[in-house]
């Protein structure tokens, strides 16, 4: 499992929805999709015996977790992580852009290059704590209550959340405040033993949409929340399986629910037609230590050319039904995002400061 977003409630300590539908399956749980085998065990190949399309521009088994990526341009992309690591590439060299003692940074996002953000959680009080930067630098803007692991938003607003299932939103004309707070599944079974963040579930990992009125959050614990309107945030749970957990969400812009979910036992899912199809692409349920491993990052340039990028080194590609392929990776270290400015241009993050660079085969 990814270090650095695995360990948001390890860092920290232990410390209003009605209603429900459930997460319906159109293929098989035991498995998945199909896909074509390319790499080892995780999909990570360390000696290089297999050809990736990726190469490793930057490794420090020491250096801790870069937990998110995400940029404007390909001379202008920004990664965050562990130790409140801030780093930015300007198309030639990867930089330190600035640090946040005491920190763990889990997601950056932004509107344009002078309206970036990033959150995560703060070690004393597992207090959540914003970042933004105008262009002229990273600065704190302001801490939370809660602990942070998620952030999207568009033109119009910013979203932030994380542990305890709240949800903090940001307009033009309204500063922060408490949007909503997402309700417990009532189903699961929560580990704190063996998953620390249980004991703040719902943890939202992860928050991204096709629109200001199309988006969604991964949760953690057999958990996904779609959003229909100010009144209504709509949870969905898998009947069948409550050891499931929800990692990352990504969609392409659009006006209607396409979205894809990774979760764990390399999973991966797809929501589509304002969530009354709920597709499973791709499972490994049949090899037992896939139960902790997870995709953590997607990313695409349409709906039909995505990746997406987990532990021990995953990488897979999709371009279309039934074609889902392992793509052979350079590394076995924990991946934990994907962006690009196209195609051909697409970075890759990880445990011990991991970057990749390569293309969406």
């Amino acid at each position: 499992m990814f270090a650095a977003l695995a360990g948001l409630a390890s860092l920290a300590g232990a410390a209003g929805l009605s209603g429900c539908d459930e997460l319906r399956v159109a293929d098989t749980r035991d498995g998945g999709g199909a896909a074509d085998e390319g790499g080892l065990d995780g999909g990570g190949d360390p000696d290089g015996t297999a050809s990736s399309v990726f190469t490793v521009v930057k490794q420090e088994p020491d250096g801790g977790s870069l937990s998110s990526v995400f940029g404007f341009a390909a001379n202008d992309i920004h990664a965050v992580g562990e130790n409140g690591t801030m780093l930015h590439y300007d198309g030639t060299t990867w930089t330190k852009a600035g640090t946040t003692t005491g920190a763990l940074l889990a997601k950056v996002w932004g509107r344009a290059p002078n309206d970036v953000y990033a959150v995560g959680v703060l070690a004393e009080g597992a207090r959540g704590i914003l970042m933004h930067n105008d262009g002229s630098g990273w600065i704190e803007e302001r801490e939370f209550d809660d602990g942070l692991s998620a952030l999207w938003g568009t033109k119009d607003f910013v979203l932030v959340a994380g542990l305890n299932g709240k949800v903090y939103k940001k307009t033009a004309t309204k500063d922060w405040y408490l949007l909503v707070t997402l309700e417990k599944n009532p189903y699961a079974t929560p580990e704190p033993n063996v998953h620390p963040d249980d004991n703040f579930a719902p943890v939202v990992d992860s928050l991204w949409g096709n629109d200001g009125m199309h988006f969604a959050a991964a949760c953690d614990l057999d958990t996904t929340v779609f959003y229909r309107d100010p009144s209504m945030w709509v949870p969905e749970y898998d009947p069948v399986n409550r050891k499931r957990r929800f990692r990352s969400v990504w969609g392409p812009p659009g006006t209607n629910y396409n979205l894809f979910f990774g979760a764990n036992y390399n999973g991966v899912w797809l929501v589509q037609n304002d969530i009354t199809v709920s597709l499973s692409l791709h499972e490994e349920r049949d090899t037992p230590d896939r139960i902790n491993q997870a995709i953590w990052g997607i990313w695409g340039t349409a709906f039909d050319n995505v990746i997406f990028v987990g532990d021990r080194g995953r990488i897979m590609s999709w371009h279309g039904m039934d074609d889902l392929t392992i793509v052979p990776s350079p590394t076995t270290a924990g991946l934990s995002a994907v962006w690009g400015s196209s195609a051909n241009d697409v970075w890759i993050v990880g445990d011990d400061m991991t970057i990749l660079h390569g293309s969406i085969p």
